[in-house]
């Protein structure tokens, strides 16, 4: 094991923590996010004639947005987390 091994090691490992607590403040801007348009969209429609089916449409809509950004958020964070594992794994 070569003497860089160890600082190598401490690199990925404050990398990889640094990655996560930005996936965790970013999944919880998206939460904030998913609140405020949860909030606004019966507001927005509160005069429309049918408002209650188009809250509920709306609301699906807002739901499956906050899926995909929360997708968007995990999935970049594991690749990014497993590179540095299998990285960490070769070095040792």
């Amino acid at each position: 094991m070569s003497p860089q091994a160890p600082s190598f090691r401490n690199a990925n490992a404050a990398l990889a923590e640094g990655l996560r607590a930005d996936k965790e403040i970013s999944l919880a801007a998206v939460e904030v996010l998913h609140s405020f348009t949860s909030l606004l969209v019966p507001i927005s429609v509160a005069a429309l004639p049918n408002r209650q089916r188009l809250v509920a449409s709306l609301d699906a809509v807002v739901d499956r947005g906050y899926d995909v950004l929360t997708q968007a958020v995990e999935v970049p964070y594991e690749r990014v987390a497993a590179t540095l594992d299998r990285l960490s794994r070769a070095s040792a």
